[in-house]
């Protein structure tokens, strides 16, 4: 190959040039290696490598043009680094070889010279009075798309191509021996001046720059400064010089856009410091991005010691499995995830909303920790009522007073149902309650006028449906430089349902009072402070104490506990109290006014307060009847359960509620494995007969009995015989309440029917061997000696004896063979 950089091409079917050898001049030239450039399109190799090409589409085509032709073809392209945007100017001859007559192949050789010092040199030698024949970039300088031009010790233009000429809007008299400043804007002269005395210093520079023309018009150029060395003395700048004003308005504009962004993100993240839900945002990466201030005063952690670290290296999954498994599942599903959780290590009950996004997760924290301290109280106060808060996410509001508009967040779709994000001022004044808009507006127009920083407003806010919710909505007040009103930024916070719980709430102590009076069980109330009992109306015809009773003592209630269950009934209690539970259900026996004693069950509830048990709150229902009932099913039970019979009870939908021992023990079942579940699920298998199971339950879907047998299996897969008799039971209204299946093991009995068959069968085929297999030699002996009556000659005889022996023969092979198979057979 040439000593030059060079490179060989091959035309491939399809039209296009494959590199198959290169230089390592010319790999050295591209800075590439072997590997990276042979075997590539010679295309791929123009767009795609460390250069940018002035003309790639007309270097593209020069192979075309050489191809089956002896002449070259010559260009010279400006090339550009993409890494540093350095330009040089490459001389490329691109010239055919010949054919490979065999392969029928193309080849092409292209080499490169850089002549960027001496399209540089060409400049002062002309000058100097050297031949344009010498100059060979000459011609193609005063073409080049790019200004070209150089400049002397004391900063005035030297020579200009047309190029420059076009860019400062002027002509070559206007323009030689003039300072290259005056096509500087002011404010940047003293910059251009500093990298002019720069590159006089030997130095090649890089840089951008504004100018204008002649016409005042203002550009934008991409310069390199390159030392004009004159036998190794530096006698001025070549400069080159390339016009990227649209590309610098382009940035400018890109630049502007992002400078927009970044202060609609801080719009924002104001916004979310304004709410008191915590707010965090997690890159895809698990990396915080950003903190607010409420995260900030929730979990105790200053964002500076957050931002930029990975969530889970400070909040180990281990330690926080249920936020871990719902941000893993909106960040990898993207769906938005909502859960409540407590969090014992901020000891904190949270409302978490996750939102997937483009760039991470959007998570909100609702510290909801007060309100359960609230619902508490509330329980305890009124010893009923049992209030769940679930705090709900805020619809966070913006309220933009010269656009007059208010942008809303996802939660005035969640809460009201719009789907409108950005509505006017008066949209939310149109949507108050009218018994409430007075009220509301004023209060946000004294606001404005008082210019306070913080406002807050309970009212009723009508939704999509027509409804209207309870709200708390808070706002904070944004001023500008001159002291003015721009903005609002706040939150709405649904707090409906706290008020329907307070309606709720007078309703419950309502109805307390009412069930206290209508119910016969004995309520009462102890108060462990001063030992003092309330009873209800119901302990008089329970027990048959009148009002000259004084049952308001504690010790007139243990007085009439049984001696032997007092000091268990007494343990129970002080054990429930230490362990802080809040329910107990006790059963003992209670002393009647007769002196007699009933059984009672006592179920309470024990309120505390500060960890200290306070109040006791029960019911006491008499259970005499039930407890000899139970008694009286025990005993039921126990006798069931010494039968040998297989005892199935089942629902209506046959699905079995209860069986005696016998069927554990025979089927291997126990009850807790067959509970809920069908006899046909549990044991039915292969030789089940079909058409049996389907009679068994046309019948016992009509209500009838039925009785059969059936073949059933054992949980380790046991096959054995049953007769079943399954009966309907109904109740005293005649209302169908289930089945009772009695079944007997025939197992014995039916493998004993087998037996039996098989004997029959045996003993069937040995009387028809008898019937037939000895009639034959018995009917061959007795023709041979009708003959042998008749015979006259001894040879006669002779040969009749001979067959009188072979029949002989075969009868008695035929009775040794009734008698083996008389001696198989078993008899039953």
């Amino acid at each position: 190959m040439s000593p030059l950089p060079s490179l060989i091409l091959e035309k491939e079917k399809g039209g296009s040039f494959i590199i198959r050898e290169a230089s390592h001049s010319y790999l050295r030239l591209i800075e590439g290696i072997a590997d990276d450039v042979i075997g590539i399109s010679f295309a791929d190799l123009i767009f795609n490598s460390r250069f940018v090409f002035q003309e790639p589409e007309l270097l593209k085509s020069a192979p075309d043009k050489v191809t089956g032709t002896s002449n070259s073809d010559k260009l010279i392209q400006r090339v550009k680094r993409r890494d540093n945007g350095e330009y040089r100017f490459w001389l490329i001859e691109t010239q055919s070889l010949p054919a490979d007559a065999a392969n029928n192949a193309v080849f092409v050789l292209q080499t490169v010279t850089d002549i960027t010092e001496s399209i540089m040199a060409g400049e002062i030698r002309q000058e100097g009075g050297v031949n344009d024949s010498k100059n060979p970039g000459k011609a193609s300088l005063h073409t080049h798309p790019d200004a070209v031009f150089s400049i002397d010790l004391q900063g005035r233009f030297l020579r200009a191509n047309d190029s420059l000429l076009k860019l400062a809007e002027c002509g070559e008299d206007d323009i030689l021996s003039t300072s290259f400043l005056l096509f500087i804007v002011p404010e940047e002269q003293e910059i251009a001046l500093d990298l002019f005395n720069t590159a006089l210093k030997g130095e090649v520079i890089h840089f951008e720059i504004n100018t204008i023309t002649s016409k005042g018009n203002r550009k934008h150029l991409a310069v390199t400064n390159i030392p004009m060395v004159v036998n190794g003395t530096v006698a001025g700048v070549y400069v080159l010089a390339k016009d990227i004003t649209v590309e610098y308005l382009v940035r400018q504009e890109l630049a502007e856009e992002q400078r927009q962004r970044e202060a609609s993100v801080n719009r924002m993240y104001e916004a979310l410091d304004s709410i008191t839900d915590g707010f965090i945002s997690l890159d895809y990466n698990w990396i915080i991005t950003y903190w607010n201030s409420a995260s900030e005063r929730i979990f105790g952690i200053n964002r500076e010691d957050l931002i930029g670290k990975n969530l889970w290296d400070v909040y180990p999954p281990s330690k926080h499995q249920d936020f871990y498994s719902a941000y893993q599942k909106a960040l990898y599903e993207k769906v938005v995830v909502r859960f409540s959780t407590y969090s014992a290590r901020f000891n904190k009950h949270f409302d978490v909303s996750v939102y997937p996004s483009d760039e991470g997760l959007s998570i909100y924290f609702h510290d909801y920790s007060e309100k359960v301290e609230i619902e508490k109280k509330i329980r305890e106060s009124a010893e009923k009522y049992d209030l769940i808060s679930k705090a709900t996410s805020d619809a966070i509001w913006d309220f933009d007073f010269a656009a007059d508009s208010v942008t809303w967040n996802k939660g005035v779709k969640e809460i009201f149902g719009y789907s409108d994000q950005v509505t006017s001022f008066q949209w939310w004044e149109d949507h108050i309650h009218p018994e409430d808009a007075p009220e509301v507006i004023n209060s946000i127009k004294k606001l404005i006028a008082s210019k306070a920083s913080f406002w807050q407003k309970e009212y009723r806010f009508r939704c999509n449906d027509g409804t209207y919710r309870y709200v708390l909505d808070r706002g904070f007040l944004m001023l500008n430089d001159q002291d003015e009103v721009v903005r609002i930024i706040g939150s709405m916070q649904d707090i409906s349902r706290i008020r329907e719980k307070e309606r709720e709430l007078q309703e419950s102590l309502l109805l307390y009072k009412l069930v206290t009076n209508v119910t016969s069980d004995a309520i009462y109330e102890w108060d462990l402070n001063t030992n003092k009992i309330q009873w209800n109306e119901s302990i008089g015809p329970l027990f048959g104490y009148d009002k000259s009773d004084d049952p308001s003592l504690e010790h007139w209630w243990v007085d009439k506990m049984h001696p032997q269950d007092l000091e268990k009934v007494h343990a129970v209690l002080m054990d429930a109290i230490e362990h802080k539970l809040d329910r107990l259900k006790r059963e003992y026996r209670f002393r009647c006014s007769d002196g007699k004693y009933k059984f009672i069950k006592d179920s309470c509830t024990i309120i505390y307060q500060d960890e200290k048990a306070v109040k006791i709150i029960g019911a006491i229902k008499d259970i005499n009847d039930l407890k000899r009932a139970n008694a009286e099913n025990e005993r039921l039970v126990n006798l069931i359960n010494k039968v040998n019979n297989l005892i199935i009870i089942s629902d209506p939908d046959m699905r079995i509620l209860w069986v005696n021992e016998a069927f554990v023990s025979h089927c291997g079942y126990s009850r807790e494995e067959v509970y809920g579940k069908t006899p046909m699920e549990l044991l039915h298998g292969e030789e089940t007969n079909a058409e049996t199971v389907a009679l068994l339950k046309a019948q016992l879907g009509r209500g009838q009995s039925f009785s059969g047998e059936l073949v059933n299996y054992t949980k380790n897969g046991e096959k054995y015989w049953i007769h079943l008799n399954c009966t309907p039971v109904f109740d005293e209204d005649d209302g169908f309440k289930g089945f009772v299946a009695v079944s007997n093991v025939i197992t014995e009995r039916k493998e004993r029917e087998g037996r039996l068959q098989k004997q029959t069968a045996a003993l069937r085929n040995i009387a028809w061997l008898s019937s037939h297999e000895v009639r034959k030699p018995a009917a061959n002996i007795l023709g041979i000696l009708a003959l042998l009556r008749h015979a006259d000659m001894q040879e006669e005889v002779n040969e009749y004896v001979g067959l009188l022996e072979q029949a002989a023969e075969e009868l008695d092979r035929i009775v040794r063979d009734i008698s083996r198979k008389i001696n198989s057979i078993e008899i039953e």
